[in-house]
């Protein structure tokens, strides 16, 4: 990446900080580049890093030093959200506490259905070898069990299908919202 490049990225990136810390943080790079002798069109080497990564360190570092006006104005909409929160919380709770009564009785269902299978299992398993049936009656329960225990598989690997898609979906709305803020 050349000088200018780099310049230009630093800049963009550090847009949430106030102009003239900016301009210093800008000025501090064209000076390392002056005494390093590079021009705007020489390459930037990679010991000076990533624009990226300078901009996320400064602004973490700006979070963490902030002076007071700046410190209580923050906490001021911190609590301003989170009264906006438990307001939003209240206001859906009549329609997320059947959604989240419904999904658990879902799971509840799902841990239901694989203890009884399992069990069922035990109880064709016992049956084989305390019964004196046919040997086509055994197959069959033979066949009974292995389809038993593929079902299991079937609805475990279906639980935690969904549960990595809804996973996914709520992870990658967050880090997309990270990504772009940076």
């Amino acid at each position: 990446m050349k000088r200018y490049e780099f310049i230009e990225q630093l800049n963009r990136y550090l847009k949430g900080i106030s102009t003239a810390e900016r301009n210093d943080v800008i000025s501090y790079y064209n000076e390392m580049f002056d005494d390093a002798n590079l021009k705007d069109q020489d390459e930037v080497p990679r010991s000076f890093g990533d624009p990226k990564t300078i901009a996320l360190e400064i602004l973490t570092d700006e979070d963490i030093n902030r002076d007071g006006a700046d410190y209580n104005i923050d906490n001021k909409r911190r609590r301003n959200n989170t009264l906006m929160i438990i307001f939003l919380v209240l206001l859906a709770a009549p329609f997320a506490l059947p959604i989240a009564l419904l999904l658990l009785g879902l799971a509840f269902a799902f841990f239901m259905t694989i203890c009884a299978l399992i069990f069922a299992v035990f109880v064709v398993m016992y049956s084989l070898f305390t019964t004196t049936t046919a040997l086509m009656t055994k197959i069959f329960f033979i066949g009974s069990i292995l389809i038993m225990i593929g079902a299991v598989i079937l609805l475990i690997e279906f639980f935690s299908y969904i549960v990595s898609v809804i996973g996914k979906k709520v992870s990658g709305k967050r880090r997309a919202d990270y990504e772009e803020k940076y």
